[in-house]
């Protein structure tokens, strides 16, 4: 087994972005080896000369800086995009890192830009080295875009100021982050912090040069007194900085970072860069302040899953003591069941942080067990493994809120590990950006390969008899062809009430499909939200089926689609029905109640609908339209 992955992130900080090398020394003095690393600006700078083995020859350089050396470098232009080219400072960045690929770096490396076409973050993890950090450092209106693979792009801490999200892509199990901005003045009124001491060389010199006296012009630019109005350079800087801190809060709220290191260095200026010293030593003592936090990481990474309490649901015996070794080498605490029923005990007993659960197992079954505890409000994170091949089942339990399911033989165990650790650190392991950019690419394979997504509808279509919510639920359909005709979706909500639905797919083309699929997704979701305050749990599902309306719309699926929508209340005896486009006939008894079919979703900007509720403990609903007909029947169990 590896051991664990200790990732750095990099965060921004312009000139204090020299503190970064002071932490690094201070982790490397410390005994802390770091396996990955993910940069950001200046962070994404500093970084690629650790990764290439190159940070003793940076901080000898900066180092060395002094103001007017900092103000040489300085090329200033008169061209669209940036005040300074940058060309000065990354002809000497590419002599100091000699490697042109960012595969080639000794550590996993990778940085952050901003895509001016879509305003998103992109990960730059492979290709030519200095154009990803050149652009990753491109600060808006300071230095001009790069062009990089067709894109144009920016500063990355536009988006991600502190790429703890980058970090555990790259595969860190825990993340050392450090913040630069995080003591950063709101307004700052000189770019450059002090005047410096011109000596008469240094003056003649500049002097001599018609690109000397645009240096002095930008320096005595950022000289203005304090009782004057802020000047374009310091307002553009300081709103950044302000944009910056708000997004960084945002995003560690949501994916805090195993160790957050804040070097202090408030008094150095956006473009200090001749202060290297004093950020290097701000560096050091910040990871001294944080050493009781970093040492135990040791321990953490030898005993990964320490204080942990894992179920296992498992009927055969040799696999479940495999499944229980290896979390035990992780330093897991394990309980174990052979089935739903023992599981259920072992839950009355003891509060547990993870489930790892079989589906085929006798007395109880799996999908029946996620059932019972899920319709009870448990929220434990489940990890299924399990030898189905039956994509109904596994998405019934992913409905149900498991967090993965794996397929036996389970013959990569590392995968088993990550499996474990996305279910009990989801922080770790998933960001907002990730699961967009997943769904992003998801969505556009299956727009892309219609046959590929009929052919997973059909694989998701619930079983014809079960017993869900303590009701015995059964149907029948009749289709026109072999193509999808009226999908059906049957789905518990709590073990007293369910909600089904009917999508005719043949009105809307290949739409159609999507649509069954994008609905078959979120639908649970949207109706959880309708039934949230309602305390006898009725939902109002007109609103649910404008908010179906305006999904499509927005999804930009266009064509009629026909829906029926039911909501069955066990312990009211309540049935609720309300269609936009199919027809139906309720058999309650000896009663026929007809429901007239309204007007498809997808047809008007607003929803056109028709809608009965009756009072029935057992009954038949027939529901027709152009894709067909399905007979679906319900009888509670008492």
């Amino acid at each position: 087994m590896r051991k664990v992955k200790i990732g750095l992130a990099l965060g921004s900080g312009a000139a204090k972005g020299w503190a970064h090398i002071g932490v690094i020394n201070a982790l490397e003095r410390a005994g802390i080896e770091i396996d990955v690393v993910a940069g950001c600006s200046v962070g994404a700078l500093v970084g690629s000369a650790y990764v290439n083995n190159r940070l003793p020859l940076m901080e000898k350089w900066v180092s060395a800086f002094r103001y007017w050396d900092v103000i040489r470098l300085m090329d200033v232009s008169w061209q669209r995009g940036g005040l300074l080219r940058g060309e000065r400072v990354f002809s000497h960045v590419r002599q100091l890192i000699p490697n042109d690929t960012i595969e080639h770096c000794h550590k996993p490396f990778g940085v952050v830009a901003t895509n001016l076409s879509t305003g998103r973050e992109l990960w730059l993890t492979e290709g030519d080295l200095h154009q990803a950090v050149r652009a990753s450092c491109s600060m808006p209106g300071l230095l001009p875009p790069v062009g990089y693979n067709g894109y144009w792009l920016v500063d990355g801490a536009v988006v991600n100021p502190v790429p703890i999200s980058l970090t555990r892509a790259l595969g860190a199990d825990i993340v050392i982050a450090v913040d630069l901005q995080h003591d950063a003045h709101l307004m700052q009124q000189d770019l450059f912090s002090v005047t410096p001491q011109n000596s008469e060389e240094e003056a003649a010199a500049a002097a001599l040069s018609w690109g000397g006296k645009l240096r002095q012009r930008l320096v005595n630019f950022s000289q203005r007194r304090a009782s004057q109005s802020p000047g374009a350079m310091e307002i553009m800087s300081t709103s950044i900085q302000v944009l910056e801190n708000r997004l960084k809060r945002n995003r560690m709220a949501g994916d805090p970072p195993d160790v957050l290191i804040q070097p202090v260095c408030p008094q150095i200026s956006t473009l200090d860069f001749h202060r290297a010293e004093e950020a290097i030593e701000a560096g050091k003592a910040a990871v001294e302040k944080k050493m009781d936090e970093l040492l135990p990481l040791g321990e953490r990474m030898e005993k990964p899953l320490l204080g942990k309490k894992i179920l296992i649901v498992e009927d055969e015996a040799v696999f479940r003591s495999l499944l229980d070794q290896f979390l035990l080498s992780m330093g897991a605490v394990t309980l174990q069941a052979e089935d739903g029923l023992e599981a259920i005990a072992q839950l009355q007993q003891h509060t547990v942080d993870l489930i790892i659960c079989d589906l085929e197992m006798p007395r109880m079954s799996g999908i029946q067990f996620v059932e019972h505890i899920r319709t009870r409000g448990s929220i434990v994170p489940i990890l299924i493994i399990s030898a189905t091949e039956n994509m109904s089942d596994i998405a019934h339990v992913l409905r149900l809120g498991v967090q993965d399911v794996l397929l036996k033989p389970l013959k990569n165990f590392e995968r088993f590990r990550e499996a474990v650790y996305e279910c009990l650190y989801p922080s770790m392991f998933t960001s907002k950006v990730e699961e967009d950019e997943q769904l992003f690419q998801d969505w556009d394979a299956l727009v892309r390969d219609p046959k590929a997504a009929a052919k997973l509808l059909k694989q998701l279509q619930p079983p014809v008899q079960q017993t869900i919510a303590n009701c015995r639920v059964n149907y029948r359909q009749l289709t026109m062809a072999e193509q999808p005709g009226l999908v059906l979706d049957i789905a518990a909500l709590s073990d007293k009430d369910l909600a089904f639905y009917c999508l005719d797919v043949t009105r809307a083309g290949d739409n159609g499909v999507l649509a069954a699929l994008l609905l078959r997704a979120l639908f649970n979701g949207l109706l959880q939200e309708q039934l949230t305050g309602q305390k006898q749990r009725l939902p109002e599902l007109n609103g649910l089926l404008r908010q179906v309306n305006l999904l499509l719309r927005q999804a930009n699926l266009s064509g009629q689609f026909p829906l029926l929508v039911g909501y069955y209340h066990r312990g009211l005896k309540n049935l609720i029905l309300v269609s936009a486009g199919l027809n139906a006939t309720l058999h309650v008894h000896a009663h026929q109640i007809q429901l007239s079919n309204g007007v498809p979703l997808g047809t008007m900007g607003s929803t056109h609908l028709n809608q009965i509720s009756q009072r029935a403990e057992n009954w038949q609903c027939h529901v027709w339209g152009a894709g067909g007909r399905i007979r679906l029947m319900l009888s509670t169990e008492e």
